[in-house]
């Protein structure tokens, strides 16, 4: 990896400052963004979801963080763990503008946890991100 700060793409518990601020060291500036040909799906039997290809009309809202160092950007990796692979795609934040990103794909071997269900990020942010806060590796102080 190199030392190259990248804009980060969230769109799902990273998009939570309470959880991005457990997982990173460094103070990120934000913005609300959209990517286009992806589909955020529920993950099985999990709080979290996965990051699919779609159609070309298909979009992601999410968040993106600007600039994220190196070592922040190994602490996410560690984070999204084996199922999810980075990759460089461009999307559109709210002033139109095309930025270049990183961004969590799930990986093709993983794709049978997928539920053929929308990830809902209101239910996430009501009803399970205390909980998901609790979880084991998140439990430290930022």
């Amino acid at each position: 990896m190199n030392d190259t700060p990248k804009h980060i793409f969230t769109y799902g518990s990273l998009m939570f400052p309470e959880v991005w601020s457990r997982v990173v060291k460094g103070d990120y500036t934000s913005c609300h963004a959209w990517l286009s040909g992806y589909a955020r799906r529920q993950v099985h039997q999990k709080d979290y979801p996965a990051l699919i290809p779609a159609h070309a009309e298909n979009v992601v809202q999410g968040k993106v963080y600007f600039d994220v160092a190196a070592e922040d950007q190994i602490a996410l990796d560690a984070f999204e763990g084996e199922e999810y692979q980075r990759r460089t795609e461009k999307l559109l934040t709210p002033e139109g503008n095309k930025i270049e990103v990183e961004v969590y794909l799930f990986k093709p071997e993983f794709l049978h946890q997928i539920q053929d269900t929308e990830w809902d990020v209101s239910h996430f942010e009501q009803n399970l991100l205390l909980r998901f806060l609790h979880q084991e590796g998140l439990n430290k102080s930022p």
